[in-house]
C-alpha cells in the first residue's frame, strides 16, 4: 500500500465501513453522483482497529473529534475546522499527523513493504 492509496481509502472509508463491517470483499457506492464498483483491500479491514488505538492511546480530544467527523462520519474539512477550537493550518496539520500515524501502524503490522516506502514520493 502506497500512501496515496491509503489517502484515497481514508476519503472514502465513510462509504465503506458498512460493506468492511460486513466482510464484503467489493461494494458499490455513490460517488460524485455516479454509482461505482469498489473493490476493498485487505488492509482496510484493520483501520477501525487502528482508529481505536490513536483514540485511546492520544491524550489530545481533538485527534478523536477529527477522526470520528472526517473518516467516520465522512464531513467536509470546512465544516469540521470551523467547529473546533483551531487554526485552519492547524487542522490540515494535524490531519496530515493522523494520516502519517496511521501509515507508521500499518507499516508496523506488516502491511507495506520496503519498496512502497522507497516509491512514496516525497514531493508530490
Amino acid at each position: 500500500m502506497k500512501k496515496e492509496e491509503l489517502k484515497h481509502y481514508l476519503n472514502l472509508y465513510n462509504l465503506l465501513k458498512d460493506a468492511i463491517k460486513k466482510g464484503e470483499k467489493e461494494t458499490n457506492i455513490k460517488l460524485y453522483g455516479r454509482k461505482k464498483n469498489v473493490k476493498i483491500p485487505e488492509w482496510l479491514y484493520k483501520l477501525e482497529d487502528i482508529f481505536e488505538k490513536i483514540i485511546y492511546f492520544e491524550d489530545d480530544k481533538l485527534v478523536a473529534k477529527v477522526i470520528n467527523r472526517v473518516y467516520r462520519h465522512g464531513d467536509k474539512d470546512k465544516r469540521v475546522m470551523t467547529s473546533l477550537p483551531i487554526t485552519e493550518s492547524g487542522y490540515y496539520r494535524l490531519k496530515r499527523k493522523i494520516e502519517e500515524k496511521i501509515y507508521e501502524l500499518y507499516i508496523l503490522s506488516g502491511d507495506v513493504t520496503a519498496d512502497e516506502i522507497y516509491n512514496n514520493k516525497i514531493f508530490y
